[in-house]
């Protein structure tokens, strides 16, 4: 990748990854090392070049196993990764379903930039069996990010990220021949989701949201007092200290957004750390997708890392710190949306989520009019009930949401 991607993050990796690697490369390095040992100190060059391509073609032949293990065989299935042109950009679409029959679920990722496509190589294959699953990696991330390497994501805006929405949701709809579609949102992507389910019904079936977004700036809040009262808890004196100096949290009055950021991550470290955000670790993850995932190249790992994890400053950082304001509405649902609904509704919460409240997506969910509104919570998940509680969501979504999809 080039341009705003410098050769830097590519150093990142190396380090992020750099435990991951021992345990899977070793046997290469050290036949490499056995043979190139007496040409250390002239050809070191030509030893580190060897060992890359050793490393790129243990990779390749990894994924590429991995990838047909996971090939969709039925007649009447679908498996394509393909790039649709939306709003001047290549933006990437993951479409994989045992049957083009089923629905068509889109996972909305969060972040924004933390893609999930990378990710699904390890879901089950029981989504695959009842939806058609897409997976679309939004602008200025992942591969979308990699196949736009000139597009700066500090441009993006909440609009931009819609108006994306609604024509991949177009695109999909011509392209499997669907009226409609079911969202699955997750985090950020719930945010666009309820915006969706409110202004564009009609091309919906069902809203479902995890992590669910409601009013981001209650939510901040009660996220800062339970890792507060759970530093304490638990005598940790440094967390404690260092919570106490982003009060009042997460601010008041006008504060930078760069000071507001960090006082976010402060607040999400300690969150982490105590079991109110994720109960997995979401580095472990990409250090195993990395090895694994078969819709992944080296660009594509830039992509989110770069936008993700290691942007210096994480480009989104304006668009995120706007949520955490308190009269911002995009992320204020009662002020911004209201309660009424025009189609079905599904709030699928972690019951131990403070990141996004699931106690102010709640109390948001129970004042909602619809057709149809469902809560449902996962006892042991947190921010990520997909990944937590992998089967029981899945059932759900099968129960409760698929057959509003197969209604004449």
């Amino acid at each position: 990748m080039t341009n705003n991607i410098s050769e830097n993050i590519y150093l990142t990796i190396l380090l992020i990854l750099g435990v991951a690697l021992l345990p899977y490369i070793s046997p290469v390095l050290f036949a490499v090392e056995a043979v190139a040992e007496p040409q250390m100190n002239t050809d070191q060059k030509n030893m580190e070049k060897t060992a890359t391509a050793s490393f790129v073609k243990y990779l390749k032949k990894r994924k590429t196993s991995i990838a047909k293990a996971r090939k969709i065989s039925s007649t009447n299935g679908i498996e394509e990764l393909e790039s649709v042109k939306v709003n001047g950009l290549e933006q990437w679409l993951s479409i994989r379903g045992s049957d083009k029959n089923n629905p068509v679920l889109l996972y909305v990722h969060g972040g924004p930039g933390a893609t999930s496509m990378p990710f699904a190589y390890e879901m089950s294959p029981d989504w695959e069996k009842n939806f058609i699953m897409v997976h679309w990696d939004q602008r200025g991330t992942g591969k979308t990010r990699c196949s736009n390497p000139d597009y700066d994501p500090r441009e993006a805006k909440f609009d931009d990220f819609y108006a994306d929405m609604i024509d991949i949701i177009n695109y999909l709809r011509t392209r499997l021949n669907k009226d409609k579609v079911i969202i699955l949102g997750h985090s950020w992507g719930t945010l666009l989701g309820t915006h969706l389910a409110k202004k564009n019904p009609e091309l919906l079936h069902a809203y479902v949201g995890t992590g669910q977004m409601t009013n981001i700036y209650e939510s901040e809040v009660l996220g800062y007092e339970f890792a507060l009262k759970e530093a304490m808890r638990h005598n940790d004196t440094v967390g404690v200290a260092r919570l106490k100096s982003i009060a009042p949290y997460p601010a008041t009055g006008d504060v930078e957004t760069k000071e507001l950021q960090r006082r976010v991550s402060t607040q999400r470290r300690y969150l982490q750390k105590y079991g109110g955000a994720l109960q997995i670790n979401y580095m472990d993850k990409i250090y195993k997708a990395f090895f694994n995932s078969p819709d992944y190249s080296m660009c594509d790992w830039m992509g989110l890392i770069n936008t993700q994890l290691g942007g210096a400053p994480y480009p989104h950082r304006d668009l995120n710190g706007s949520f955490v304001k308190k009269e911002t509405g995009l992320a204020n649902f009662d002020q911004d949306l209201g309660f009424d609904f025009k189609v079905p509704i599904f709030f699928f919460l972690g019951a131990l989520d403070h990141q996004t409240s699931t106690i102010v997506a709640t109390r948001y969910f129970n004042k909602i009019n619809a057709p149809l509104k469902k809560l449902v919570i996962f006892e042991k998940s947190g921010h990520a009930p997909p990944a937590m509680e992998e089967d029981k969501f899945i059932d759900a979504l099968v129960r409760h949401v698929r057959p509003l999809a197969l209604k004449p």
